[in-house]
């Protein structure tokens, strides 16, 4: 019984052992939060101007909609981009779409990914600078060693004492690497590289469907990057020539879940929170007890608004006003209008209403009456208003004017003509005022006259259609508003004269 239980055993063993190992390549455990000032991606790769927002390249460098050329399969090239943004989050994850085709059975140099204390300039490590401080992720294409291991994809650790081996393609240097062709493929390759808890792991796509499926390439513990840095590509071409093309590199932070000692901490921090929210709503509602008692108490002390947002500008409350008379007396004329042409004709066959009996007048609906009495009046106070504020107006031209000495002239000398030309406009407006009362004046003698006269002067082309009185509304609305904003400048400028 023993004996045949001892395989089983065996095998237990060595599957926890496996999955122990396995486990400390591909955990899943920490919340990921994408960071956009640190990633790109197509489409939309680049704007109108060329430019990859929050990058900056250089070299052979351009960007597209759809992907970020490197190196174009020129010989000896190198281009390069890098973050304009230093990244200080801890650890990260970072999953980037390449592209890498050349003509050639062999291509040169490759393409590297970089996170580093500072940012690289252009240099002799596929593009980029050497002694650099931090990662180095290179996708080498050509074999300089000899060992027919190319196209190898490798991760290079820096203190920035170190000058890169070219000569063994950096394999005495590397914590870790594999042989993946990444050139050529039918669908672009995928690497996804991941720092946590001082583990760094990279995982390889080849691009072999459009279905990522990623492999380990590498994985190497006890890692120590720059707590913060700068992430770069960058490629180089040689005696041969690749296209270096990324389409995709998209950084994610990687944060601790919460602890089970930390659980408590929080919801104690909800309950504090919701406890402070319902203290404050509690003393405000004894506050506002306390301030209606005591203005009951003292209604003299009681402020003129109960809110501060209820307060009004004079000039706010002068323009409300004028833009509450104008709505009402364009309603007043839609009313208006819409009753004369019913009296005028007919709804159904448009034809003149019958002519009144001879008996006298046809009679004035009480309703017309009062609607054309409140026009009127309503129009005859605008005028008077407009005629008090030209004649403020010129008095404050005239205080400004004088106010000043013999020195230079006042704002108001400076604004003379824009006084002239709303004087003008005044005169006109008041003209328009004037003119539809004469027509308002005659639709009443029309209507008591009767029918026959009521619609010959509905078609008499010197009435004022509505258009017309629109027009002249809003031409009317216009020029006060413009006096009311004068008026306020001119105050403005008097009283700065006094000190």
């Amino acid at each position: 019984m023993r004996q045949s239980l001892s395989p089983v055993l065996l095998f237990l063993a060595v599957l926890v052992v496996a999955t122990g190992h396995v486990s400390c390549v591909e955990y899943d455990d920490g919340h990921r939060r994408f960071e956009y000032r640190h990633s790109f991606k197509a489409p939309g790769l680049a704007d109108k101007q060329g430019q990859v927002p929050c990058w900056t390249y250089g070299g052979s460098a351009m960007a597209s909609s759809d992907q970020l050329r490197l190196t174009p399969s020129i010989r000896s090239k190198t281009g390069m981009a890098w973050n304009k943004f230093s990244y200080d989050h801890g650890w990260f994850e970072v999953e980037a779409i390449f592209r890498v085709t050349g003509r050639g059975r062999v291509g040169a140099d490759g393409l590297a990914m970089w996170f580093t204390e500072k940012q690289g300039t252009e240099g002799p490590v596929f593009g980029s600078s050497d002694y650099w401080n931090g990662l180095g992720v290179f996708f080498d294409s050509f074999d300089n060693d000899g060992g027919q291991n190319n196209p190898y994809v490798l991760m290079v650790q820096n203190d920035g004492t170190k000058m890169y081996d070219h000569n063994s393609d950096g394999s005495t240097q590397a914590m870790g690497g594999c042989i993946r062709d990444f050139r050529n493929r039918p669908h672009p390759p995928r690497v996804l590289i991941t720092y946590y808890r001082n583990q760094l792991t990279l995982r390889i796509d080849q691009g072999t469907s459009a279905q990522p499926s990623y492999d380990v390439c590498a994985y190497a513990s006890n890692i120590k990057l720059p707590p913060s840095g700068y992430f770069g590509l960058s490629a180089a071409t040689g005696g041969l020539a690749d296209d270096h093309d990324v389409i995709s590199f998209k950084v994610s932070s990687i944060h601790d879940p919460l602890s089970a000692e930390q659980v408590p901490v929080v919801a104690a921090t909800q309950d504090s929170y919701k406890q402070y929210e319902d203290d404050y709503e509690k003393r405000s509602q004894e506050l506002d007890k306390q301030k209606e008692t005591f203005y009951k108490e003292n209604p003299d002390k009681k402020p003129q608004y109960a809110d501060e947002w209820d307060y009004e500008d004079p000039t706010d409350k002068k323009l409300r006003l004028i833009l509450e008379a104008q709505s009402e007396m364009t309603e007043h004329i839609r009313v208006l209008k819409k009753q004369l042409t019913g009296q005028a004709v007919a709804p159904a066959t448009g034809q003149l209403p019958p002519v009144p009996s001879p008996a006298g007048t046809a009679s004035v609906d009480p309703g017309t009456s009062a609607v054309l009495a409140d026009l009127q009046a309503k129009l005859t106070q605008i005028a008077v208003e407009q005629k008090a504020s030209a004649q403020k107006l010129i008095e404050i031209q005239t205080a400004a004017g004088t106010g000043g000495g013999g020195g230079a002239p006042g704002p108001a000398g400076q604004g003379q003509q824009e006084v002239n030309s709303l004087r003008d406009d005044l005169r006109v407006l008041q003209a328009s005022v004037q003119s539809v009362s004469r027509v308002l004046e005659s639709v009443k003698e029309t209507q008591r006259s009767g029918g026959a006269e009521q619609g010959q002067a509905a078609s008499d082309p010197s009435c004022v259609s509505m258009t017309s009185f629109v027009v002249i509304s809003v031409i009317h609305l216009a020029v006060v508003i413009g006096i009311a904003y004068f008026i306020g400048g001119m105050k403005k400028a008097a009283d700065k004269k006094f000190f």
